[in-house]
């Protein structure tokens, strides 16, 4: 999740609404909810949101279809989400609340496949940034929710056209090896 912020307290934007991120921080804005495909670091979903909507109410929408596992941070675990996952054959790496470790999902933790997904869901952070700090998702830059969506995909875009470039320019430039006699 990513945040757009309105640069005033009581912007004329009808759309922009007062939400949050943890800590009690707030802002007036909008969110960018969004899934990355951990192996190329390319991202595959993106929606955007007034501030005030949770992060766990749109995993549906930006959940790819052909993902066959997911993790996300703890926003994302609800009973609804994790029901979603099973239904569609999708195996469920979400970071429980610790109210939930005692709860039935709370004893797959343990699997190996878990923790390693759950590692991997540190690589959205590194995207988040560079959306931010390169591609001007920081704030919001147009009035209303139809021009922000379009923003957040013009920065998606931008993001991963560069990532594609540089994959392809890894795969024509190989390392150089390192070639003796024994």
């Amino acid at each position: 999740m990513n945040s757009f912020k309105v640069d005033d307290e009581n912007p004329p934007d009808p759309d922009a609404r007062r939400g949050g991120r943890g800590g009690g921080k707030t802002f007036v804005g909008y969110k960018a909810h969004l899934a990355l495909d951990s192996d190329s670091r390319i991202l595959t979903q993106g929606e955007t949101t007034p501030a005030n909507v949770h992060e766990g109410r749109k995993l549906h929408e930006v959940l790819e279809k052909n993902a066959r596992r997911v993790t996300a941070d703890k926003a994302y675990d609800s009973n609804r989400n994790h029901h979603l996952l099973n239904g569609s054959g999708i195996r469920s790496a979400i970071i429980l609340k610790r109210n939930r470790l005692g709860h039935p999902l709370g004893g797959r933790r343990a699997d190996r496949w878990i923790r390693d997904d759950q590692r991997k869901r540190r690589r959205i952070e590194p995207k988040m940034a560079e959306l931010k700090n390169l591609h001007g998702l920081a704030r919001a830059r147009y009035w209303t929710l139809p021009k922000m969506k379009i923003q957040l995909h013009l920065a998606v875009i931008a993001a991963n056209v560069k990532r594609i470039v540089k994959l392809l320019s890894e795969g024509a430039n190989p390392p150089a090896m390192a070639l003796g006699r024994v």
